[in-house]
């Protein structure tokens, strides 16, 4: 296949010399600013599932579903026969435990030692959603893959505009600022219907998936192409590093309080606060940032149908003209969903079935966070000493990363609550890898870019990684809802891991390379 000509730089496309703001000091680092400021949303991925599968579960147990769940008998849970019971609510004292010893609030229980037993799982516990009785435990689920399908029409009507105009850092602006306000609600709603924060999340995610495709876009405006490893790395590496600083500050003078004093009311206070620290740091930020002008409007376009013709015309030359680029955007859809939907049902996996206490959980973020610094930092430094190629080494993460789920599996004593400890060590394990993939899978999509198409390309790769990642969550949900059992939905993201790992194997790295005109050094 003929090689694709390179076309003109922006800079070059505008007939202007490289811009003074390239690699420089004060411009990179408000680049790495927005990063520590917005990874943050990463962390309320993980910890808006809790607070709304929590309120999902109490709704379920009150409303008119929970009834064919009511037990048999009925105790306080101040009495001397209540054993292991440690959260209680006062208006109630009442609690009810399911097959996984955890509990949770109801109108009427029976501690699990009890001979009383309840009349069906409480694990199948219904609400109403979109008119369809679904399994409390699912909702999230679903909740991501409708946020992710509207993130797929933004992308593709706002994506493209990056590169054009001033339209770049005011769209950042703007969804900076929806994002980190959706968040900041979530402060009150610790005692509110699912709905409210699930609407506050779905809306708050479109948004941060929209500002990382313009965030992003300054990748190749303020930096040569050379650089984009290292400083994409770095932006990554700190924000981890800058999530768990947000962490400590936020959750760290709740740990050791007694959980019925805190439970809903500090997680959804200390979401609302990594709002408030993306709302200033990203401010901070896009201070700093240049208001870079890109290309020249196309006369008689509209802003509403010029994104999904650039988005088509983008489709239509990798099919037509980049066969590996297509191979890798496949990939990349396949093993990044499967990623995404471990971060999303992870900690609702670690709550409901392992029972694991608020303590435990913002333990948990702070070690994945922490590692996954580490990681993001020691993949790139294997890679540069040459002891394996970058597809590689993404292929070896995917590789250990599909373990969690695998190890997730009902038939799989590895995680339990009686053994919390092993889940620790798959965190750190996790935090590593995922750090390395997160880092190195940019640097890797670079080598499949044509040259001058930077931009274009870069925001599709977002729309391939975020606004894609409707699948797993999906399919995660159903699962749930057909067997009644989260491990079985986690398992089933193992499938995702794998067959993205199989078919990264199969991209020629350096064929595409050459098809574009970068330069080669993969070796495979």
């Amino acid at each position: 296949m003929a090689s694709v000509v390179a076309s003109p730089s922006p800079h070059e496309a505008m007939g202007s010399s490289p811009a003074p703001f390239i690699n420089s000091p004060p411009v990179l680092n408000a680049f790495y600013l927005y990063d520590i400021s917005s990874s943050v949303f990463t962390n309320s991925i993980l910890l808006i599932p809790l607070l709304i599968t929590d309120l999902a579960k109490k709704q379920a147990a009150a409303d008119g579903w929970g009834e064919e769940y009511k037990c048999e008998a009925t105790i306080d849970c101040t009495s001397d026969d209540m054993q292991n019971a440690l959260l209680c609510e006062s208006a109630s004292n009442k609690c009810l435990y399911n097959s996984s010893g955890c509990f949770f609030l109801i109108d009427e229980c029976v501690p699990k030692t009890s001979n009383k037993c309840c009349t069906s799982d409480p694990e199948n516990l219904k609400v109403s959603f979109l008119g369809a009785k679904v399994n409390y435990a699912s909702v999230f689920a679903y909740l991501v893959s409708i946020s992710v399908g509207l993130q797929v029409v933004a992308f593709v009507t706002l994506g493209p505009l990056a590169d054009y105009e001033h339209h770049c850092k005011s769209l950042l602006k703007w969804s900076t600022a929806v994002g980190s306000l959706m968040l900041a609600l979530v402060a009150f709603c610790d005692n509110v219907p699912w709905e409210l924060p699930g609407a506050l999340f779905v809306i708050g995610n479109v948004a941060f998936g929209i500002s990382t495709v313009f965030y992003n876009g300054y990748l190749p405006k303020i930096t040569t192409p050379e650089s984009y490893d290292r400083v994409g790395t770095k932006g990554v590496a700190l924000g981890f590093l800058g999530g768990q600083v947000c962490l400590f500050l936020m959750f760290g003078p709740l740990l050791g309080i007694p959980e019925d004093e805190h439970c809903l009311l500090g997680l959804s206070i200390g979401i609302g606060m990594t709002g408030l620290w993306w709302a200033f740091f990203g401010a901070l930020s896009l201070r700093g940032l240049p208001d870079v002008e890109g290309l020249k409007w196309p006369e008689g376009e509209s802003l509403f149908t010029f994104g999904p013709k650039e988005v088509w015309k983008t489709i239509t030359h990798i099919r037509s003209e980049l066969p590996e680029t297509g191979k890798f955007l496949l990939a990349y859809f396949v093993f990044s969903d499967g990623n995404s939907t471990i971060v999303d049902t992870v900690l609702v996996f670690a709550s409901e079935e392992l029972c694991m206490t608020f303590d435990d959980t913002i333990t948990l973020l702070i070690i994945v966070e922490m590692f996954s610094a580490i990681g993001a930092f020691a993949g790139e430094r294997i890679v540069r000493a040459k002891l394996v190629s970058t597809k590689g080494m993404v292929t070896i993460n995917i590789g250990v990363i599909s373990l969690l789920p695998l190890l997730g599996h009902p038939s799989l004593p590895i995680f339990s609550s009686e053994y919390l400890e092993t889940f620790f060590i798959a965190a750190i394990v996790f935090g590593l890898n995922n750090g390395s993939m997160s880092a190195l899978t940019r640097s890797l999509y670079t080598r499949f870019i044509p040259k001058g198409k930077e931009h274009e390309y870069f925001g599709f790769f977002e729309i391939t990684d975020k606004g894609t990642s409707w699948l797993g969550p999906l399919i995660v949900g159903i699962v749930v809802d057909a067997t009644g059992s989260l491990r079985l939905g986690f398992f089933s993201v193992f499938f995702f891991m794998v067959i993205g790992g199989l078919l990264l194997w199969r991209v020629d790295v350096d064929k595409g390379a050459r098809t574009v005109g970068r330069v080669e050094g993969e070796g495979k």
